[in-house]
């Protein structure tokens, strides 16, 4: 295996630490959800609850690797500089293409989740939004540096999500490629 892949399957090993505790606040969250469902009289559908509680796994998950496995006021620089962060190093460019790998599940869990999601500008904004609140969240708490990079990256680990997402579930994969 390559440099680059054994330092990114390394750091991607560290990150199932926190599989427990998302698990459990998910599994939480998704209670939660299903309790409410049938205090209104809607149906538990079993597929869709599934679903969710990938979706709610993931996003607790991402919370831990972006936020709170940092300590506070441990990082305090901001970086607007397009691909500043790409670096002369192995680890910064395996640190770049994590934070791909880092927001695909979220392209391809988000249209599963939630069928608004389902339209590609309307998942990559979310991806957007979610990785502009990440950073911004890490600039305040000084729990992570505020890159530009970061964003760019998750932005396109959310366009490969999706369209992995359109490769497995829509039937009409090729219509809808053409019609972007």
């Amino acid at each position: 295996m390559s440099t680059y892949g054994s330092l990114i399957w390394s750091h991607i090993a560290a990150l199932f630490q926190y599989v427990p505790q998302s698990l459990a606040i998910a599994a939480v969250l998704e209670l939660i959800s299903i309790i409410r469902l049938k205090m209104h009289g809607d149906r538990v559908r079993l597929y869709k609850a599934a679903v969710m509680f990938i979706f709610w796994t993931y996003m607790v998950s991402l919370v831990f690797i972006t936020l709170l496995s940092r300590e506070p006021g441990s990082r305090h620089d901001i970086s607007l500089r397009l691909f500043e962060t790409w670096g002369n190093t192995r680890l910064s460019h395996a640190f770049f293409f994590e934070n791909i790998l880092l927001f695909i599940p979220f392209g391809a869990l988000l249209p599963l989740a939630f069928h608004r999601a389902r339209r590609i500008r309307f998942t990559v904004l979310a991806g957007f939004l979610t990785s502009l609140g990440i950073e911004t969240v890490q600039v305040i708490t000084q729990m992570g540096y505020g890159q530009i990079d970061d964003i760019l990256t998750n932005v396109v680990g959310t366009a490969i999500g999706f369209d992995i997402w359109l490769l497995i579930f829509e039937k009409n994969y090729l219509d809808i490629r053409r019609r972007r």
